[in-house]
């Protein structure tokens, strides 16, 4: 299972920064989006309890026409008007995560509240990802250093020192000690890139509080998704990638980090 797991994260890895620094800005785009809006929201259904096909297409269709529109009349020029409200709705997710009982029903309304959540954070992900694309491909790339590292740190800590759960009745595996190295790792190991990477416009420094902010912020997203895949008694939200589940399984952390911190590159080239 683990060299199932190291031989696919290598695949998508190369797969993934050949796409982002080889494609033009609208195919990026377009990747992104059959990614985020297609097949992320084809498991966000099924992790809000919609079962049927049909169900899965609509979804999916009205991902597609929200953030197309979103595209067309905020990007490139405003779109801190979509971050903004997409970072503030994160709350809701976050706030959900102090109460894991809360919405286990995937019918009815807590069905809509799920779906509805997903609606507005798998769009808002896709948005910021294409205009960091479209402003330079090495911040995306920088934005990947540290949650891939942040998730290096956080195994390599949490299976060495062990100790207090992070969120047991969520997501067992997660410790504290995990967090603590996620917080070393991912602004130590953001900081070198944003170093060695020229014409950024993220100091070094800048980058490791940049990195130090968005790191519980990703680990946050990491899980709310585990908090609905337990709601729909699921181990993975998908079968896609051998080894690792689903799209929103590797991507959890990315989608919550990826406003944030476009966000504050927003502030940094005004």
């Amino acid at each position: 299972m683990l060299n199932q797991r190291i031989v696919t994260a290598l695949v998508i890895s190369a797969l993934g920064l050949a796409i982002l620094f080889t494609f033009p800005a609208w195919a990026f785009s377009l990747f992104a989006g059959i990614v985020l809006l297609g097949m992320g929201g084809r498991e966000a259904a099924r992790l809000s309890g919609v079962d049927a096909r049909s169900g899965h297409l609509a979804y999916i269709a009205l991902q597609a026409t929200l953030g197309a529109a979103i595209w067309f009349l905020l990007m490139p020029g405003q779109v801190q008007w979509i971050l903004v409200p997409v970072c503030i709705f994160w709350l809701i997710p976050f706030i959900w995560l102090t109460s894991a009982g809360t919405g286990k029903s995937t019918r009815g309304g807590w069905r809509i509240l799920k779906l509805c959540v997903f609606l507005v954070i798998l769009p808002g992900a896709w948005i910021a990802a294409s205009w960091l694309q479209l402003l330079d491909p090495w911040l995306v790339f920088l934005l990947l250093v540290s949650v891939a590292t942040g998730d290096i740190g956080a195994f390599f800590f949490g299976r060495t020192i062990g100790g207090a759960k992070l969120a047991p009745s969520i997501s067992p595996g997660k410790t504290w000690a995990g967090v603590l190295g996620a917080c070393l790792t991912a602004p130590a190991c953001t900081a070198l890139a944003a170093w060695l990477i020229p014409g950024l416009p993220v100091t070094p420094l800048m980058g490791a509080g940049i990195a130090l902010a968005v790191t519980p912020i990703g680990i946050g997203g990491d899980l709310f998704v585990s908090l609905l895949k337990r709601h729909a008694d699921l181990k993975d939200t998908g079968t896609l990638l051998p080894g690792h589940g689903g799209v929103l399984d590797r991507l959890d952390s990315i989608c919550a980090g990826l406003p944030f911190f476009a966000l504050v590159i927003w502030y940094l080239v005004q």
